[in-house]
């Protein structure tokens, strides 16, 4: 289930980077350069755009991402 929704997100991303159901966002601190992304409940995928191309670096949920 968590490969299927953040299949989905990444699909979303490409076609529609500001959808809402996203949650698409710069972050700060110790995460500053990156963005975030939701896939489903607490689930967040962080990654950083590189030459137009989303590197994706971390997943996992919430407490797990921002401790």
């Amino acid at each position: 289930e968590k490969k299927r929704r953040l299949k989905a997100a990444l699909l979303l991303l490409q076609i529609e980077p500001d959808h809402p159901d996203l949650y698409n966002n710069p972050l700060t601190g110790n995460w500053a350069g990156y963005c975030s992304i939701a896939f489903g409940g607490d689930l967040r995928a962080h990654y950083k755009m590189v030459d137009n191309v989303a590197v994706f670096v971390a997943a996992g949920t919430h407490p797990q991402l921002y401790k």
